[in-house]
């Protein structure tokens, strides 16, 4: 899901029945299913986000294999964009400035830990000097720079990490305390802050991980997005 002007764009899924290629929207109140003429290909496990007026998607997974395309959404339509980066499903994507970023995922071969940026018109991938070695990615804005958090794989098992991203390059944060992978599930902004979901609910101001005392939770593989 992403954010499009006051409505939430949700497109495709799985469900036991084969994959989904609908588009809905999300007022607030109410979800209502967007007719288009020409819709993407199903698809799960996609990217979003977005873009100036549009809508972003990109990759994701379907019967036949990973996918590498690119389309755009304008609240009527969409648009197929060629090119873009190698295939793969669980890439994460978060806008920064007038562009979006994308880090991660899983593909043909194994995790990803490249980074791209598209303009939307392009993408072009940015040469930084290292790259989180992470996988079970999430990924929000906070004010001029990118916050992804996941699990690091390492000799003597995982750990967790959180990262920043400014456009150029990534900058691992030392923080006492942070949540742990099983919270990795999803994150988006909220006003001066992220906030992750998953297993437990947490948000992070870009110096402190702080963990929310919630009595009614949502978990699982879902999905967060900003609503204005």
């Amino acid at each position: 899901m992403a954010t499009l002007g006051d409505k939430v764009v949700l497109f495709g899924g799985a469900t036991p029945d084969g994959y989904l290629n609908d588009t809905w929207t999300f007022d607030g109140s109410s979800w209502v299913e967007v007719t288009v003429a020409n819709p993407p290909p199903g698809r799960s496990d996609a990217a979003m986000a977005t873009l100036g007026d549009e809508v972003v998607l990109f990759g994701g997974v379907a019967r036949y294999g990973y996918l590498g395309d690119t389309w755009t959404f304008d609240g009527m339509s969409w648009t197929a964009v060629p090119n873009g980066p190698a295939p793969r499903q669980d890439g994460a994507m978060a806008t920064l400035d007038n562009e979006i970023v994308l880090f991660g995922g899983q593909g043909y071969q194994g995790s990803a830990d490249d980074t791209w940026v598209f303009d939307g018109t392009s993408w072009a991938e940015v040469d930084t000097p290292s790259a989180p070695p992470v996988d079970k990615v999430a990924m929000a804005m906070l004010g001029n720079e990118i916050v992804l958090f996941g699990e690091v794989d390492t000799v003597n098992g995982t750990s967790d990490g959180t990262w920043t991203f400014d456009g150029a390059s990534w900058t691992q944060l030392s923080l006492s305390n942070t949540p742990s992978s099983s919270d990795a599930a999803v994150m988006a902004t909220l006003g001066d802050e992220v906030l992750l979901s998953g297993d437990h609910t947490w948000t992070f101001d870009g110096t402190t991980w702080t963990q929310v005392s919630v009595t009614t939770y949502a978990s699982g593989s879902g999905s967060l997005a900003t609503l204005p």
